[in-house]
């Protein structure tokens, strides 16, 4: 049975995932719910799949009897279905250190992005209005991620993270950054150049490139269409493709 990936139809805690079978170009499903009450009735319904532990988004469904829930439990295993995971105990631990630091900051960014003062579940509302508003937690994340870029660039060996072949860290690095530096783009001054220079190596690899220039061309949701930043038409976004 072809690999399923089920998630919402934004880019979110998933493009990862999609990257990597992109990049191997094995066949799979991408199978993606509307971010509205349709949708998420039938998240609700696949959640109820006894075989889906922790029901949660996105998951993955390879075969009859395998389902994998949580995002970066998704990433490694399909870092380990498609070989592009690391060797030796050092690599290991590099990878899953700047694993973990880029997913820090995704949370982050995600903290801003999703008002904790309004409802994520449709047709329900909350405050809309906070001490920690959505400009006050943008310009905090923007800070933290400045100071965080020129580490992670620097422990960059190669042409990605550990030598000259990515590695499933590498396809969670560069979306996210990506994503960064669409939300953020005043934190890629000039000294960010190696980190800009990588994310153009990546995107220049067979099927990233062309899943680019034909499909991901689109305007595409980062965050749902609810958040307080979703992503859409998003010019910062625009500039930094074209100089590639």
């Amino acid at each position: 049975m072809t690999l399923r990936l089920v998630y919402w139809d934004i880019r979110g805690i998933a493009e990862p995932i999609r990257h990597m079978l992109r990049y191997r170009n094995i066949e799979w499903i991408d199978e993606r719910l509307s971010s509205d009450m349709e949708g998420y009735r039938k998240y609700m319904e696949q959640c109820r799949n006894p075989r889906l532990i922790l029901g949660n988004l996105p998951y993955i469904r390879d075969g009859e009897d395998t389902y994998v829930t949580q995002s970066l439990a998704c990433m490694r295993y399909v870092g380990r279905k498609l070989n592009i995971m690391p060797d030796g105990a050092t690599d290991v631990v590099l990878c899953e250190m700047v694993e973990q630091e880029v997913l820090d900051l995704k949370t982050k960014m995600t903290e801003a992005c999703y008002s904790p003062y309004q409802s994520h579940t449709p047709g329900v509302s909350l405050e809309t209005e906070g001490k920690h508003d959505f400009h006050f937690l943008r310009k905090r994340f923007s800070g933290r991620l400045k100071s965080r870029i020129g580490l992670l660039q620097d422990l960059i060996r190669d042409e990605y993270l550990i030598g000259d072949q990515p590695l499933y860290v590498d396809f969670i690095m560069y979306e996210f950054m990506d994503q960064f530096h669409a939300f953020a783009p005043e934190a890629f001054d000039e000294d960010a150049k190696p980190m800009l220079d990588y994310m153009g190596r990546m995107e220049r690899l067979k099927g990233i490139r062309e899943w680019l220039e034909g499909e991901g061309a689109k305007p595409q949701f980062i965050n749902a269409p609810l958040a307080s930043w979703h992503g859409m038409e998003n010019e910062a976004m625009t500039q930094r493709n074209d100089a590639f």
